[in-house]
């Protein structure tokens, strides 16, 4: 969310978070929240918790609050469901449904007004909607239209640009690198017409059951694992999970057992890209979730039977480190 306010030309501020992921207000002081406008507050991992003493203090100041629903796009936050406690909420479909891009922008008390987005041009609505088979391909769905498909995959490897990442792509070191990694050009179209269209058609319970379901899996499939537990102990039946967030004990172990998973191309990842100038605050859990949480995906499409190999791998791994 950084990228978006600096290039609206505004100056971004961080507050350290709490054990459950909320912000701790009382570290900030009246000189930063008197000139505070907005604040952005995340429901990270899909596991989102109610907002109530969060809202009563930006209401308190006149800040507007921006519910960050990237991570929790169903479900219960609290006593109101997700995107309801923000004077404007945002989403990101893509981390819920089988589409490469579009987000939301909602809100429950406001008048939306129009913002002026392009309409992507008839090449790139093609290329979107060839995009979602071959990614359903690639997954092993659809293999019975394999040969009916296979003009099209060739027609869009006709169009397809070669791209050579740059150096800042591959690594950002500094604020302009990292903006260039953030692809905010995009920010300037309206979602294609497939990514609109699956949204609508998707059958969304379907969706938030499996999530639920891979979650409590991976939470029964690791109980007792060494020296690593479950970041909450929380059950999931409200919401839909993003991803289950495992905390591994001690940063060079997590290091060494993350670089091991990764390598076994297991299902997981974690926040290892920090924002360059983030300042660094002794209480706050941001700066160890970033190393020794290790985020499993409980993916809706992601079987059972992967489920439980996903447990078994990392149990292993963890006893080996």
């Amino acid at each position: 969310m950084v990228a978006p306010v600096l290039q609206a030309g505004l100056t971004p501020d961080f507050f350290p978070i709490g054990p459950d992921g909320l912000p701790q207000l009382e570290s900030i002081d009246a000189g930063r929240s008197a000139r505070a406008r907005v604040m952005f507050v995340a429901h990270y991992f899909g596991l989102p918790r109610g907002l109530q003493v969060v809202q009563a203090w930006c209401r308190e100041r006149g800040v507007t609050l921006v519910e960050d629903c990237a991570h929790s796009y169903f479900g219960q936050a609290g006593e109101r469901p997700v995107g309801q406690w923000g004077d404007y909420a945002t989403a990101s479909l893509s981390k819920f449904f089988p589409v490469a891009e579009a987000g939301m922008l909602a809100s429950a008390r406001h008048a939306l007004l129009p913002l002026g987005l392009r309409a992507p041009g008839a090449r790139a609505q093609i290329k979107a909607v060839v995009d979602v088979f071959e990614f359903s391909r690639l997954h092993r769905h659809l293999a019975g239209l394999r040969h009916l498909l296979a003009p099209m995959f060739w027609l869009k490897s006709q169009m397809r640009v070669p791209v050579v990442p740059a150096t800042s792509d591959l690594c950002p070191t500094d604020t302009l690198a990292m903006m260039e990694s953030c692809d905010m050009g995009r920010a300037l179209l309206q979602p294609t017409l497939a990514a609109v269209a699956l949204h609508r058609i998707l059958p969304m319970h379907r969706i938030a059951v499996r999530r639920q379901a891979n979650y409590r899996a991976l939470a029964a499939g690791l109980v007792g694992a060494a020296g690593a537990r479950a970041l909450f102990d929380r059950d999931v039946d409200q919401c839909a999970p993003y991803v289950f967030p495992l905390w591994v004990d001690g940063p060079q172990r997590a290091d060494a057992v993350y670089a091991r998973m990764r390598a076994d191309r297991l299902p997981v990842f974690r926040w290892d890209r920090m924002w360059p100038g983030t300042p660094v605050d002794k209480g706050d859990v941001g700066t160890t979730w970033t190393r020794q949480v290790l985020q499993l995906l409980c993916h809706q499409s992601l079987s059972a039977a992967d489920i439980r190999a996903v447990a078994d791998a990392t149990l292993q791994i963890l006893r080996t480190h």
